[in-house]
């Protein structure tokens, strides 16, 4: 990699607005062979940055991330990106130090999730900014921008990537698994977790039998693991300060409670109390 000409094409960047997407979408950084291919685009320039193992074994690398945050990151800046939370994951993952930014970063992915569109990321800055207009025009923007800036900054930004990079030792399968999480939720509010990685497993689907092989990185460090039953009726409840559900969170279940209080006969199987989840 040529650092001059990579600090020549960054400095001469002096747009506000960058539009920045990357190939492929889910990336994985306990996968050595794993390549990310950085598409950066301004109203002036466009330009690719490949991320490999052999880079991020290459003292420059740091110098290549610092040229980045400097000039494409620093305050002022207004980054529309798609799916960051994967890239800053695969950063810390390779390099065990936290990609800082200072920009106003702004993911299109998350905000289309909101308005129901399930589209693949901008090929251009001038298709991303339109479908963000459309967005901010239709008034979902303004609607959802403080979850975006109290939630989802700081998932996509440090929670999800230092959780995801973490790791924990497994005696069952013999070597260190990471959990994977899609910052773009799922039906009951949770996040949706699945095996992205090589070496990767799901918290939320594990049997005793794993979660019994199951150990910290450092001695010092424990492994626990519990499942909050009825978590989403409870948060409601706080929420909504309902009397009605104030008064059934204090129920041995609190799904065979619903389900009475809805149809006023009693729950009778597994099928019934199921069906009474499945409406939060």
């Amino acid at each position: 990699m040529d650092f001059g000409n990579l600090s020549s094409l960054l400095t001469s960047i002096e747009d506000n607005n960058v539009y920045l997407r990357f190939e492929p979408e889910i990336l994985d950084f306990t996968d050595p062979d794993q390549v990310c291919e950085l598409q950066f685009f301004s109203s002036q320039k466009q330009f690719k940055l490949t991320l490999s193992q052999e880079l991020f074994q290459n003292e420059q690398s740091k110098l290549v991330f610092e040229m980045l945050r400097q000039s494409l990151f620093s305050k002022g800046k207004k980054v529309l990106v798609w799916n960051w939370k994967s890239l800053a994951s695969f950063i810390l993952g390779r390099t065990r130090v936290a990609f800082s930014i200072d920009a106003a970063i702004v993911d299109l992915k998350i905000l289309e999730y909101y308005a129901g569109k399930r589209q693949s990321a901008p090929k251009s800055l001038p298709e991303a900014l339109n479908r963000l207009k459309a967005l901010i025009t239709s008034g979902i923007w303004k609607e959802i921008e403080p979850i975006y800036k109290k939630v989802h900054l700081p998932l996509m930004t440090t929670v999800l990537p230092h959780l995801e990079t973490v790791g924990i030792n497994s005696s069952q399968a013999q070597e260190k698994l990471f959990a994977h999480y899609e910052l773009e939720g799922q039906e009951n509010g949770r996040l949706k977790c699945f095996n992205a990685y090589r070496h990767s497993f799901v918290p939320h689907a594990m049997t005793p039998e794993f979660r019994d092989s199951l150990k910290p990185n450092k001695y010092e460090d424990f492994f626990m693991s519990f499942d909050f039953k009825g978590m989403e009726v409870y948060m409601l409840a706080w929420m909504s300060k309902d009397p009605v559900l104030m008064r059934l969170c204090n129920e041995q279940d609190i799904y065979v409670a619903l389900y009475k209080e809805i149809f006023k006969k009693e729950c009778q199987s597994k099928t019934d109390r199921e069906f009474s989840k499945k409406i939060f």
